[in-house]
């Protein structure tokens, strides 16, 4: 067995510490970008960079208003429509409450990734769907590429809803126990 300044090589746990420490500055950064999203980015010239994303998601979710991506595009509206009133609720009050905006930072960081990741699920499943409808010698390729958009949509995009929710209950509750 090989010691190293108290880590285990010969059994990963080594590994285990390091990532355990790591976490902790992803955990950092994770909230410092959320800040910077909410402090910076959102207000921006009168929350251009928000509205022409929603109109971009929007514009190819009225183009793709089909059956077949149905499975997919349903779901990124509803996560769309989640981040927008978020993203209204956001400018109404954490301008007035600052606590409001630190509370939501971090949710809503998530909210827009998701809806976001989301939506580039729904446009590769879109490829993929055309490219399997020619029948390639890589099917199975594209058809892993649907399974994980459909996890994405069935698995993630619920969590909308609920990030919503704990956006909107703003800072009050929290900041009562201080």
């Amino acid at each position: 067995m090989l010691w190293r300044h108290g880590y285990i090589r010969d059994n990963g746990v080594e590994q285990f510490v390091r990532d355990g420490r790591i976490n902790m500055v992803y955990e950092g950064a994770n909230g410092v970008q959320a800040m910077d999203l909410i402090g910076r980015k959102l207000g921006r010239k009168g929350g251009a960079a928000p509205l022409a994303l929603f109109a971009t998601i929007s514009g190819w979710l009225e183009e793709n208003d089909d059956a077949v991506l149905a499975p997919f595009a349903g779901p990124v509206k509803r996560g769309l429509d989640a981040l927008q009133q978020a993203t209204m609720w956001l400018a109404q009050h954490g301008m007035q409450n600052p606590n409001d905006a630190g509370t939501a930072a971090a949710d809503y960081l998530r909210l827009m990734g998701i809806v976001v990741v989301g939506w580039m699920w729904a446009r590769m499943a879109k490829v993929a769907q055309a490219k399997l409808a020619a029948n390639p010698s890589n099917a199975q390729f594209y058809k892993d590429k649907l399974t994980c958009a459909k996890y994405w949509m069935e698995r993630l995009i619920p969590e909308c809803p609920m990030l919503l929710e704990r956006i909107s209950a703003g800072s009050g509750t929290i900041m009562e126990f201080n």
